[in-house]
């Protein structure tokens, strides 16, 4: 069923479809395609599976990690607690 986004052709509010999210279609810097998925609060990417069999999914979901455009961090030593029972 496909609606129109025009209010003469939409059915009533009560008979409309709930969204809960959207997908794009990208393409990454170095020339492959994927999706990006938002369902609710959630961020995911889907690339195109192998296929091994026409029982095979086209497309593998994953959780989607955020780039950081903050400089990276510098790495912390890790702490050494002030005895730590070894006598030297």
């Amino acid at each position: 069923m496909s609606y129109q986004n025009n209010e003469a052709a939409a059915p009533p509010q009560d008979d409309r479809p709930q969204s809960i999210g959207a997908i794009w279609k990208k393409v990454s810097k170095g020339g492959m395609e994927y999706l990006s998925i938002n369902v609710g609060d959630g961020q995911f990417v889907a690339f195109p599976a192998r296929k091994t069999s026409d029982r095979s999914p086209d497309y593998r979901i994953y959780v989607s990690t955020p780039k950081s455009n903050s400089e990276p961090k510098q790495q912390q030593p890790p702490s050494v607690p002030e005895d730590d029972g070894i006598p030297w």
